[in-house]
C-alpha cells in the first residue's frame, strides 16, 4: 500500500499527472489527506450483481460438468515375441496382478470396475474424479506393466451425458489408439472429439521413451540388457530411491534375489551402476551391496544420502531401526 501511495505522489510531484485514480480505499484516503487530487473508482451496484450472477453460473456449470459420466477403458495386449506354455501361465499371473492394480485405482476414485472380457476392462466414474493426480497414477501404471511384464495397455477415457454416450466414446477411443513406446491416453468427448495426452506432459512423470534412447546411446554396446537398466531407473524414480540392493531389484521385478544379483552384476560390468556402500541384513550372512547409477543424468548420486538407509558409504555400522 505504501508503494502505491508513493507511486502516485511521485508522478504528481513531477507534474506527470494532475489527478490520481485508484480503486483502493486506503490509497484514496492517504492521498486525500496529503492534499493530492484523487478520484476513487467504485463498482456500481448493477456491476456487482452481474459479477456475482456470472460466478454462480460458472460454479453451476463446473458442478454439472464434474457430474458428467466418464468411462475409462483399458485394452491389454501381450507384446512378448514368443508365447510358450510357461509364458502363457506367466501372462495369466500378470493379468491377475493388473486387475488388482485397476481395482485399487477404481477404489481411489470411487468408481465401479467391470471386466468385459478378453483383456478389456472398464472403470465407470464421473468427470470430477479424474484429476492430474489420477492421470499421473494412470501413466505410472501403464509404464510399469509395459516395462516389467511386456504388457501393452491401450487406454482411453470417454465422457458423455449418459452412460451409453460415454461408453460409445471410450470404445471409439480404444479403436483409434495404437501401441506406442510412450504411454498415451486418448480422451474422447462430444461427437468423437479426440485429444491425446502423453506421459511426458504429466507432472513428475518420467519420459521413458527419451530414457530408453539415452540408455542405448550411452551403454548400448557394452550393456547386455538395456531394458533391465531402464526398469531399475523407472522404479528408482517411482519410489524416490536413489540407491538399491539385490533385494530391492527382486521386489521391484517380482523375481528371485539371485536374479536380482545377476542383473546388478551385468549392469556393474557394463559400468552403468557401481557400489556405494553395504548393509547388514537381519539374516545371517555377508552384508548386501548397495548400488547407484554411475551417470548422474540417470539418477543423482547416493553419496550425500549414504546414511539414509542406516549405512555409511564405507560400509561400517548400521541403524537397527532402518534395518
Amino acid at each position: 500500500m505504501e508503494k502505491l501511495v508513493a507511486f502516485h505522489k511521485k508522478l504528481y510531484s513531477e507534474n506527470k499527472t494532475q489527478v490520481a485514480i485508484t480503486a483502493i480505499k486506503a490509497t484514496f484516503d492517504q492521498l486525500k489527506s496529503d492534499g493530492i487530487p484523487v478520484y476513487r473508482l467504485t463498482p456500481s451496484y448493477l456491476s456487482i450483481k452481474m459479477t456475482i450472477q456470472l460466478l454462480i453460473e460458472r460454479a453451476q456449470a463446473n458442478h454439472y460438468e464434474n457430474l458428467q459420466m466418464a468411462v475409462i477403458g483399458f485394452k491389454v495386449q501381450n507384446i512378448a515375441e514368443i508365447i510358450d506354455q510357461y509364458q502363457l501361465f506367466k501372462w495369466k499371473h500378470h493379468d491377475l496382478d493388473l486387475k488388482k492394480s485397476l481395482l485399487a485405482l477404481t477404489e481411489s476414485m470411487s468408481g465401479s470396475f467391470v471386466e468385459v472380457g478378453d483383456g478389456l476392462y472398464f472403470i465407470f466414474t464421473t468427470k470430477g474424479e479424474i484429476d492430474n493426480k489420477f492421470e499421473s497414477a494412470l501413466f505410472q501404471l501403464i509404464d510399469e506393466y509395459q516395462i516389467r511384464n511386456h504388457i501393452s495397455i491401450t487406454t482411453a477415457i470417454g465422457y458423455g451425458e449418459t452412460v451409453l454416450h460415454a461408453e460409445q466414446n471410450v470404445r471409439y477411443g480404444l479403436n483409434q489408439s495404437k501401441i506406442e513406446k510412450q504411454a498415451a491416453i486418448l480422451v474422447v468427448e462430444g461427437q468423437h472429439a479426440v485429444t491425446a495426452k502423453f506421459a511426458s506432459h504429466a507432472k513428475d512423470s518420467l519420459n521413458t521413451e527419451k530414457l530408453e534412447q539415452e540408455l542405448f546411446d550411452r551403454f548400448g554396446k557394452g550393456l547386455i540388457s538395456p531394458r533391465d537398466a531402464m526398469r531399475i531407473v523407472v522404479y528408482s524414480h517411482k519410489y524416490s530411491q536413489q540407491e538399491f540392493t539385490a533385494e530391492d531389484i527382486s521386489r521391484w521385478l517380482q523375481s528371485t534375489e539371485r536374479n536380482g544379483r545377476r542383473i546388478l552384476a551385468e549392469l556393474e560390468q557394463a559400468n552403468v551402476i557401481e557400489k556405494c556402500g553395504k548393509v547388514q541384513s537381519n539374516q545371517r550372512g555377508r552384508p548386501k551391496n548397495i548400488y547407484h547409477f554411475v551417470d548422474n543424468a540417470l539418477f543423482s548420486s547416493c553419496e550425500e544420502k549414504a546414511w539414509k538407509r542406516g549405512v555409511a558409504s564405507t560400509g561400517k555400522g548400521s541403524d537397527p531401526e532402518n534395518d
